[in-house]
């Protein structure tokens, strides 16, 4: 019992504390969320104006990879999963919740 009270107040202090950092970009963001062993990180694509899109279609997770992120969104087939860019993430992307 103790052994899952002690992961369980990790994970609520990690949240804490990434949620009280600010970040210059969604990639920082991300990297961060990675180094602190994030299980899943969240994301939506957001509107012209950076506005986030709140339609389940546009909501997935991403990760990073060599050179760019992989997002996993929209489809259930898979078909709009995709690899983008540092800039096309930090551009078309937010990060919405972050699992610990």
């Amino acid at each position: 019992m103790n052994y899952e009270r002690a992961i369980r107040e990790r994970k609520i202090k990690l949240k804490k504390e990434f949620a009280s950092k600010s970040f210059e970009t969604e990639y920082d963001k991300l990297i961060e969320a990675e180094q602190k062993r994030a299980h899943t990180i969240e994301i939506t694509i957001v509107d012209e104006k950076g506005q986030p899109l709140t339609d389940l279609y546009y909501q997935g997770c991403a990760f990073s990879i060599k050179n760019g992120v992989a997002v996993f969104y929209g489809a259930d087939d898979g078909s709009d999963d995709k690899v983008v860019s540092i800039d096309e993430f930090n551009k078309k992307f937010k990060i919405t919740n972050v699992l610990f």
